[in-house]
């Protein structure tokens, strides 16, 4: 779909939502995005229904509070009753319901579609993308804007510190995690774009990495300013590309440089220099990918003319999001961690912060999606050599079907020190290592091995 084509689509629905309050039925209610959209949705005054094969009865609860019905049972009917029907990108154009609502002539709109047409109302739009670092970058603008007095409307990939994803603000501001995936972000409107870093993933839809590269320029056509790293090699190019419009970060050559003074997993003490002026920083975090974050919430900043007195304050406040190096406490003697890294180079950022501080240190890792494992393989393997000991545990598929030869065994084969467990002997082994800490990283379902950490180290 061309980018005129995506924006017509945004424009229509736009036009549907102002138009007249709309009866509107979700597909993929529970998802974490989806969920803080039908809230919005109501609190818009629309009537919102929806469906979802998932099962949380915490959420279907919250949600039913609201005056929104999440049940398969009715699904059919809702439909039927609904202006219009939006999908999660998780739900395929050939589902029962997307087929059904076709046959009725009800329009179909993706969540990207209507997120962005939520946004054209506000006077500034800042939206976070990125392969790495964007939900907590996210969370750090957040924090900062509320320090300064200001209240924006913000959907985010992870809780933020409230324990939600979304929060209705009073401001007209919209801050926004932007996904990559299948090209979502190309449906949005920032005035103020941040790009964190682009490395190749999501390799089931992305061919290569300037497919990918191209999916990032286009995705800031509307932006005034880009504030984007330097420090990966398609950044560099996208900053050719954008000229006056690119506002730099990292640790060289760049129109914000940062340099760490000390690190510790208490916190971190940094440099930040632009036009000439140097500042100290401290962020209640460890390692050098918090402070690249943090870089880049404080260009956003400064281009939205905020307080430099109150950016420190809320950095400096700032405790990070759930699901990102979490201590979830002490057991057998080891301090346990847990954290969302999926990626190798989000992984080597967590393993590298953990033994600059621990002598030594088993992984649990839930590898996600065949592709992403089979095209990262030698990466994974390289990054996960560094820990003492690492145990793998089967792939999680999410949306993909197996691919022969892409199996956890195979990747703990390859990788110094890996050893492939499953899930109920997962816990128990890590510990009998006797190493000074233990992280558990990974995507998917891996929170139940979380729940299990938890469980041990409440009965200690």
């Amino acid at each position: 779909m061309s980018i005129f084509q995506r924006e017509a689509r945004v424009n229509e629905l736009t036009v549907l939502l102002n138009y007249k309050k709309q009866r509107i039925h979700l597909l993929g209610a529970l998802g974490v995005s989806m969920s803080a959209l039908a809230e919005h949705l109501v609190w818009l005054g629309h009537t919102v229904t929806g469906s979802d094969s998932a099962s949380s009865k915490e959420k279907k609860a919250y949600l039913s509070a609201l005056g929104i019905n999440i049940d398969d049972t009715s699904a059919q009917r809702n439909i039927a009753d609904a202006d219009l029907v939006v999908r999660s990108l998780a739900i395929p154009d050939t589902s029962e319901e997307c087929v059904y609502a076709r046959s009725l002539g009800k329009p179909i709109y993706d969540r990207p579609e209507l997120l962005g047409a939520l946004m054209k109302g506000y006077r500034q739009k800042i939206g976070v993308s990125g392969t790495h670092g964007k939900s907590t970058t996210t969370a750090i603008i957040d924090r900062i804007f509320s320090e300064c007095g200001l209240s924006p409307t913000v959907f985010s990939g992870a809780e933020l510190a409230d324990g939600r994803v979304y929060r209705r603000g009073e401001d007209s501001i919209f801050l926004y995690e932007a996904c990559e995936y299948r090209e979502a972000f190309r449906s949005f409107s920032p005035n103020i774009a941040v790009i964190c870093g682009v490395e190749l993933d999501h390799t089931d839809y992305y061919k290569s990495i300037d497919a990918l590269e191209e999916a990032f320029f286009a995705s800031v056509t509307s932006a005034e300013w880009v504030v984007i790293s330097n420090e990966y090699e398609s950044c560099r190019r996208l900053i050719k590309r954008l000229g006056k419009r690119a506002v730099s970060f990292g640790t060289n050559d760049a129109e914000y440089t940062y340099f760490i003074k000390k690190s510790t997993l208490a916190g971190t003490l940094f440099t930040i220099s632009n036009n000439g002026r140097s500042e100290d920083f401290y962020i209640s975090l460890p390692g050098e990918y918090n402070v690249k974050n943090a870089t880049a919430a404080i260009a956003t900043a400064d281009l939205a003319g905020l307080d430099r007195t109150a950016v420190k304050l809320a950095i400096a406040a700032f405790r990070g999001i759930a699901r990102r190096l979490e201590h979830l406490g002490r057991l057998g003697g080891a301090d346990i961690y847990y954290d969302y890294a999926h990626h190798p180079t989000e992984l080597d950022a967590v393993i590298g912060s953990l033994l600059g501080c621990y002598k030594s240190l088993t992984v649990i890792f839930r590898p996600h999606t065949y592709t992403r494992t089979r095209d990262l393989w030698h990466d994974f393997t390289a990054v996960l050599s560094r820990a003492t000991h690492t145990l793998i545990l089967d792939i999680f598929p999410a949306r993909e079907i197996a691919i022969p030869g892409i199996t956890a065994e195979a990747l703990a084969r390859d990788t110094s020190g890996g050893e492939y467990t499953k899930e109920d002997t997962a816990v128990k082994r890590a510990i009998s290592f006797g190493d000074e800490a233990i992280l558990l990283a990974g995507a998917g379902d891996v929170e139940i091995i979380k729940n299990t950490f938890e469980n041990m180290i409440k009965e200690v």
